[in-house]
């Protein structure tokens, strides 16, 4: 077993620099638009320290746009301006999936790429868990009692990978890279990404381009 350095939050320090390193190998432009992030968040720091341009949209006031982009048309100012979208960990927290990603398809410039990450529903440790009727970590359901279940109060969808796919191809994106963080337990890694089977990670981390 081992603890991921540097961090009181392990698995997610893991799943932020997975995304980083997704797009510097993606190669091609600098401007990527961080969304769900602000100026001072983490991805959008090491992105700003490599050299990239980032543009940060999410609902708190230190974004560089400051909205709800649930279910509504991001401005036109950010239409097929960017080289790379990002989105850690926000999927799930969306109402209207539909209406999300096709707003990112119509942020990333010809052949841009879309970096993302979620919560897997199935990941093993919510297998072991559902086997022994306990409820799986990230479950959208827990909504229900949100006092409970502070980390996963404003999750309202659950997906894996098999369903994340299935979004994407129907908004013309091409899967080009899945990846994991691992297998995680109370922050230590038991199952390191480099060896676990994506449909098995805590969080699934995808590459996809614009079509």
């Amino acid at each position: 077993m081992t603890k991921w350095p540097g961090s009181n939050d392990n698995e997610t320090l893991r799943r932020q620099q997975i995304i980083v390193d997704s797009v510097i190998k993606s190669g091609g432009g600098k401007k990527i638009l961080n969304v769900g992030d602000t100026k001072k968040g983490y991805i959008t720091r090491m992105f700003e320290s490599r050299g990239f341009d980032v543009t940060t949209i999410d609902i708190f006031d230190d974004a560089d746009i400051i909205m709800n982009f649930d279910g509504k048309e991001f401005p036109n100012a950010l239409k097929n301006k960017f080289d790379f979208a990002v989105a850690g960990e926000v999927i799930e927290h969306v109402v209207y999936t539909d209406v999300f990603l096709g707003q990112i398809y119509k942020c990333l410039k010809p052949k841009g790429v879309f970096v993302f990450s979620f919560p897997n529903i199935c990941c093993l440790k919510n297998r072991v868990k559902m086997i022994f009727g306990k409820f799986p970590t990230y479950g959208a359901a827990k909504l229900d009692h949100p006092d409970k279940h502070k980390d996963d109060k404003f999750h309202v969808r659950d997906f894996n990978l098999e369903k994340i796919k299935e979004f994407l191809r129907a908004h013309r994106f091409k899967v080009k890279n899945v990846s994991t963080n691992g297998v995680y337990v109370r922050d230590v890694l038991l199952l390191p990404g480099s060896i676990c089977p994506p449909t098995l990670g805590n969080q699934v981390i995808i590459t996809a381009a614009k079509s």
